[in-house]
């Protein structure tokens, strides 16, 4: 059974998985229409995955057996994770530098 998770990413090169708590009791109940409520998350891990800032990342696949989540740089790299080893499974590079955009 796979519990839902956060992705982030943040300026210092860290990729961030949150989990969620539970409920968060201050929102209080979910508007009757809707199926949105908050819930309290906290940083369940993070590593350092790129050499300069990281400015995406989202969930690639979810399965019973296999949980991978994609990180794209200011290094011009875009990274596959597999999220129970933390393992880099893949590895692309942009064709230019990502400094030298002008």
């Amino acid at each position: 059974h796979m519990v839902a998770c956060l992705c982030s990413v943040s300026d210092d090169r860290r990729a961030l998985v949150w989990r969620p708590l539970g409920p968060d009791p201050r929102s209080g109940p979910p508007p009757t229409n809707s199926s949105q409520s908050a819930a309290v998350v906290h940083p369940a891990f993070g590593w350092f995955a790129h050499a300069s800032r990281i400015w995406a990342c989202c969930w690639l696949e979810q399965t019973d057996t296999h949980t991978a989540m994609v990180t794209a740089g200011e290094d011009g790299c875009v990274c596959v994770w597999r999220m129970t080893d933390f393992e880099q499974l893949q590895i692309a590079h942009s064709a230019c530098p990502a400094d030298d955009t002008r």
